[in-house]
């Protein structure tokens, strides 16, 4: 075989034959409808074949043929045409290969093929895409490799190649895959001269690859992910060039991971600032001061119309207490026994409603001095009620008092009154009182109130329990199970 001296600046091929059942004219196949697959080598890499006449062809770059390596013959790749240089010899267009080992001349691969294959070269045009399947072998001189063509395709132009491969990525979601090619179509653009329609459609499909790919991989980031989001800011930066994209996506990288390094020097690039745990620009900051500003105001001002009210209703209600507290007493001495559990009633819901803790105090002080055979405890249920925490003390007082005069129903009174109260301090309060008491009445209550939800209020009864008692129990259901027992033999003293 005669061998080229002279080097070529892009890949000369030498074309050699193999039979093939039909003209190019018949056979015009857009590679990227072949089945597609990949596999997993010997050596444990990934790669990816195309089957084509019943064979699967391994798909390499160009760049093979200036290689040692056929451990795996069976390939196929793309090229340009540039120029047909010989009969016999193929020109590709924009290759430049290193020279091998062995022969530091020889910069091709050889390649040939019958007349048939001869006359389909010979109808290539300049920057026509190329698909070559074949075989490699080692070169009868040993240097290097041999390329045996079992075909020689023309492919469609590169927009209309790409256009077709992104819509098969879109469908697969292959967003690596797109990246990839969007990387691919940009560097063709920057590495061929073309007239500037084609220049500028392959512009679009680059954009297109770049923003599908970037735009399906956000969907596959995890959402609290902020190294992935901020890795994918970062190519929006470069590869999709969308600054307000890069932005977003910085600013969601700070909303998962505030302190992130990276997009918080980012972020103060675009002039935002870190404010309570959130990166906000100086406009947004100062709106949200003077937001804050105005609403203390408000607040000030309503705290002080609130008080103003407070201050004038208990000045009337102190100057009304007396004429109040003769009224309500003068209910209190009908002789009729429904109209005074009526005014009973109404004594406690005054109680309960009053501003003023001195006609409260004084409320109860008259209901709990009352013959025990008058039962105050609807009305000290709604004293319990007060607003105010001193009078909701007394009225727990009270009650644990009546309590040990015998009043009917007044210790169910005291338990629900201590379950519902948040206060510790009256609850304290009630307690204590219950504690002085002592007796079945004072445990029985203690050991209804444990229902109560609030944690600290339970312990309170618990210490109670264990003061009147002298038993240690520390748990509801350990307190109502000793009760249950020893409720009938208990003796206080």
């Amino acid at each position: 075989m005669k061998r080229m001296t002279m080097l070529l600046p892009a890949l000369a091929i030498l074309l050699w034959g193999i039979a093939c059942t039909s003209r190019a004219e018949d056979r015009a196949i857009n590679i990227d409808e072949l089945p597609h697959k990949t596999i997993e080598l010997p050596n444990g890499s990934k790669a990816e074949v195309i089957q084509f006449n019943d064979h699967w062809w391994r798909v390499v770059d160009v760049s093979v043929l200036s290689s040692n390596d056929d451990h795996d013959p069976d390939v196929c790749f793309e090229a340009k045409y540039d120029t047909l240089v010989a009969p016999d010899k193929l020109k590709l267009f924009g290759m430049n290969i290193t020279p091998t080992p062995n022969d530091p001349q020889r910069l091709w691969a050889s390649i040939i093929v019958d007349d048939r294959l001869k006359h389909r070269a010979a109808d290539f045009k300049r920057s026509d895409n190329l698909w070559l399947c074949g075989t490699l072998r080692r070169s009868p001189t040993l240097k290097g490799l041999d390329f045996y063509s079992n075909e020689i395709l023309k492919q469609p132009a590169d927009a209309q190649r790409f256009e077709f491969r992104i819509g098969v990525l879109e469908k697969k979601a292959d967003f690596e895959a797109l990246i990839d090619l969007g990387q691919k179509i940009l560097q063709q653009t920057k590495g061929e001269v073309r007239d500037f329609a084609d220049y500028d459609k392959l512009g679009n499909l680059s954009r297109r690859a770049f923003e599908s790919g970037l735009t399906l991989k956000e969907k596959s980031i995890k959402t609290d992910d902020a190294d992935g989001m901020y890795e994918l800011a970062l190519q929006w930066k470069e590869k999709g060039q969308r600054k307000n994209k890069y932005r977003d996506l910085v600013e969601k990288v700070l909303k998962i991971r505030p302190d992130h390094p990276q997009a918080g020097h980012d972020a103060e690039g675009f002039g935002l600032k870190r404010f309570e745990g959130k990166w906000l620009g100086e406009d947004e900051i100062a709106l949200i001061l003077e937001d804050r500003k105005k609403k203390a105001e408000i607040e000030q001002k309503t705290q002080q119309e609130q008080m103003e009210h407070e201050r004038v209703e208990l000045a009337r209600s102190v100057e009304q207490r007396a004429s109040l507290l003769l009224r309500q007493q003068a209910d209190l001495r009908s002789g009729d026994a429904k109209a005074r559990d009526q005014a009973l009633s109404a004594f406690g819901e005054a109680i309960q409603k009053s501003v003023d803790p001195g006609f409260g105090k004084e409320s109860i002080e008259l209901l709990s001095s009352l013959d025990v055979k008058t039962p105050v405890a609807t009305a000290l249920s709604l004293a319990a009620r007060s607003s105010l925490p001193a009078v909701r003390r007394c009225a727990l007082e009270a009650m644990a008092w009546r309590g040990t005069q015998q009043e009917a129903n007044i210790y169910d009174a005291l338990s629900v009154a201590l379950r519902s109260e948040k206060d510790v301090t009256t609850v304290k309060a009630g307690v204590s009182a219950l504690v002085a008491s002592g007796g079945k009445g004072a445990v029985d209550t203690l050991v209804a109130s444990l229902a109560a939800t609030d944690k600290s209020v339970r312990d309170e009864f618990i210490d109670g329990l264990k003061t009147v008692t002298r038993q240690q129990f520390n748990t509801r259901e350990e307190w109502e199970g000793w009760w249950k027992t020893n409720k009938a033999t208990f003796n206080p003293n």
